[in-house]
């Protein structure tokens, strides 16, 4: 039985959904880019790897950002180096305002790349620890560990839209979770499987900057050295060059050597021994 999404779950996400838009707005020629959430929990191991490795891009049928396209291409990535297929692809949008209309084209990435839609069972494994119910589905033709996408490799699944149904309103949808999609992942290196639906929170691309040397119209001068002036020595008197030390030399005084005052004490007490005796 098809889930019904109350009008109160709706309107608490449309401010998510109108901010989302804005972003895209604002980040035109750019895919808006979405990642998984596991819900199986099978293998931890698995799990993350899975949630590190898979996304998906959203643009118009040329790859670009027409907002006013009837058509949508969700192009669906294994990026990573871990062993791992995607087999199987599922969508479940809002059974009360459709969204999908049908399947247009389904271009791989390569001959190793190979999936069909999904007729009968639309069952996505662990989908209804989620409430998850398929409305439209592709998979990965026989042997579907070999024809999925694998590490590198990618398929593109092209829709048409309902009538009066946009590229914006696809973005909004996947942001109020109106529309999500479901992988079934297998061949992990451990033989195990996985499954996984979309985080509504879309991954923003990331903007590179070229720094830029900022310029100046002023040439940069080399700092000087300060330099200390010393008073001149010489002054300038008239018209003669003088040395003002030279006017005042300084005062000498010489000190006798020892042996001059013994020799001068002994001769004056000769002396005064002379003249007593006279």
């Amino acid at each position: 039985m098809k889930k019904i999404f109350s009008s109160l779950s709706h309107y608490s996400v449309l401010v998510a959904g109108a901010a989302s838009a804005l972003w895209l707005i604002a980040t035109p020629a750019q895919a808006a880019v979405f990642g998984f959430d596991n819900i199986s929990h099978n293998n931890a191991i698995n799990e993350a790897f899975g949630e590190s490795q898979l996304s998906f891009d959203v643009t118009d049928a040329k790859g670009g950002e027409d907002f006013s396209s009837s058509q949508v291409l969700f192009k669906f990535n294994n990026k990573g180096t871990a062993a791992s297929s995607i087999t199987q692809i599922y969508f479940d949008h809002n059974p009360l305002a459709p969204l999908l209309k049908s399947v247009s084209s389904i271009i791989a990435s390569g001959s190793g790349v190979s999936f069909s839609k999904a007729e009968g069972n639309l069952n996505l494994p662990a989908g209804n620890n989620v409430n998850f119910t398929s409305d439209f589905g592709v998979k990965a033709k026989t042997p579907v560990s070999q024809k999925g996408v694998n590490p590198g490799e990618y398929v593109s699944v092209l829709f048409d839209l309902q009538n009066g149904i946009k590229l914006e309103n696809i973005f909004d949808a996947l942001t109020t979770n109106a529309l999500r999609i479901g992988f079934h992942v297998q061949a992990f290196k451990n033989g195990g499987s996985e499954a996984f639906v979309n985080n509504p929170v879309a991954i923003a691309p990331v903007q590179t900057t070229t720094p830029t040397t900022p310029t100046t119209s002023e040439t940069p001068t080399t700092p000087t050295t300060p330099t200390t002036t010393t008073p001149p020595r010489l002054v300038q008197s008239g018209s003669t060059t003088y040395d003002p030390s030279s006017l005042f030399p300084p005062e000498t005084k010489k000190v006798p050597e020892p042996a001059t005052i013994l020799a001068l004490g002994l001769f004056g007490a000769t002396s005064w021994k002379l003249k007593k005796k006279k």
